[in-house]
């Protein structure tokens, strides 16, 4: 029987984490956790919060996996990639400082990082040039090691295609930890692109803002590549990668799917897709009625919308 565990919640923003018991093993973070509020003109939010079933499908499986842990969720803090980007050296290292200092106040073992872009950060930047007392690890090398602790079915079963997270692969950063997973899922095959590992293809959302043709383009290659593979399914690790190749899912014999919820589909988790399915909708009216319920409850005036 499907489950549903959480609903899906117009605004997860607070500062005041959610406790799983006093005995802190983990804190669970996002990249919503990491948006900077200062230069919205830039960074609009967060990604993921316009996917939230990929965050409430992540939440659902830590509780089935058992550990104690901590979710701090909220845009109050940031790794510092938002500043780095634009060339805001001093001021992206005050907010690595101040996120740092925020974490290890939980005294973490282990943090675990949603996004691919801070997994980086930590491992690539920020471990080089400051103290960090916790060890950093992504989600997908979480799942990784605790897959055998989930009752799987083989209800995500079918033959997939991997598109990785290409800053965790270009880095080396994290590799085989989506693959692992994707692999220990009860009758899914998976499938290489030609181009994979540290050989790996970007979803061509970095040029999306600037250079939307350049974009257009490594996207239909690697979308052509997934599609040469034969596969039902493909596999995203970023929500970012997920927004950018959504859009282009009815020109292909493959859906687009993030491996979080193959994972949740296979514990009898299901939620949909909104964002997806909005975005393939392309239509306003259609959009607002479906979400008409979500935006009564909210706590923003229509306007805002």
């Amino acid at each position: 029987m499907t489950k549903h565990v959480r609903s899906c919640p117009i605004r997860i923003q607070a500062k005041t984490p959610i406790s799983k018991s006093k005995n802190r093993s983990f804190i669970l973070l996002t990249k919503a956790f990491f948006q900077n509020r200062l230069i919205p003109k830039h960074f609009p939010g967060c990604n993921v919060y316009f996917q939230p079933e990929k965050l409430l499908n992540a939440l659902d499986i830590m509780d089935a996996i058992g550990d104690d842990y901590s979710f701090l969720p909220g845009l109050d803090y940031c790794c510092s990639d938002s500043h780095l980007f634009f060339g805001a050296v001093k001021e992206g290292g005050k907010k690595a400082e101040e996120l740092i200092t925020a974490l290890s106040e939980f005294n973490p073992k282990t943090v675990i990082l949603w996004c691919p872009t801070c997994h980086c950060r930590f491992k690539t930047t920020l471990s080089l040039s400051m103290k960090i007392p916790f060890k950093v690890i992504s989600f997908p090398q979480y799942l990784a090691e605790n897959m055998h602790k989930l009752q799987l079915t083989d209800a995500a079963a079918g033959t997939v295609t991997l598109h990785e997270g290409c800053k965790s692969a270009y880095t080396g950063v994290d590799i085989n930890g989506p693959r692992d997973v994707l692999k220990r899922l009860p009758g899914v095959n998976l499938v290489e692109m030609a181009h994979y590992g540290r050989n790996t293809m970007c979803c061509g959302s970095g040029a999306m803002t600037w250079f939307p043709d350049s974009c257009k383009h490594i996207r239909k290659q690697r979308l052509d590549e997934a599609g040469n593979t034969g596969a039902d399914r493909l596999v995203t690790i970023c929500h970012y990668c997920s927004q950018t190749f959504v859009t282009e899912e009815p020109a292909y014999d493959f859906s687009v799917d993030n491996f979080v919820n193959l994972v949740a589909l296979s514990m009898g988790i299901h939620r949909q897709d909104k964002f997806k399915q909005y975005t393939l909708w392309a239509d306003r009216d259609m959009i607002v009625k479906d979400a008409q319920a979500r935006i009564a409850s909210s706590p923003f005036a229509k306007k805002e919308f």
